[in-house]
């Protein structure tokens, strides 16, 4: 899961020697638990990873190209190209005929 816990010295395995050091000292009995090693490893991986960058909130980008090969089509009359099941335009949406026939 965290390849660079096994290279002797990576900055990984240094910062998972130094949890295991301050948790054996801290918390004795966090060590007593079958998967320590995997939440120290979780714990480092916290640590060593970078935060997300925030991007300031704003319009987005427009694209010329994208707008005009993703234009929605004009609305159709036809009930047909509104879908299978549109309650709001189609007048029997609670399958009138079908029921009465079958």
């Amino acid at each position: 899961m965290y390849p660079q816990l096994a290279v002797k010295d990576s900055t990984f395995n240094k910062t998972f020697r130094d949890l295991y050091v301050e948790e054996s000292q801290k918390h004795p009995q966090l060590l007593t638990q079958a998967d320590w090693p995997l939440i120290l490893a979780h714990r480092t991986a916290d640590i060593l990873t970078p935060p997300a960058p925030i991007v300031p909130a704003g319009p987005a980008p427009q694209v010329a190209d994208a707008k005009s090969k993703w234009a929605s089509p004009t609305p159709s009359n036809n009930p047909l190209d509104r879908g299978a099941y549109n309650q709001a335009r189609s007048p029997y949406w609670w399958g009138g005929p079908w029921i009465r026939t079958y």
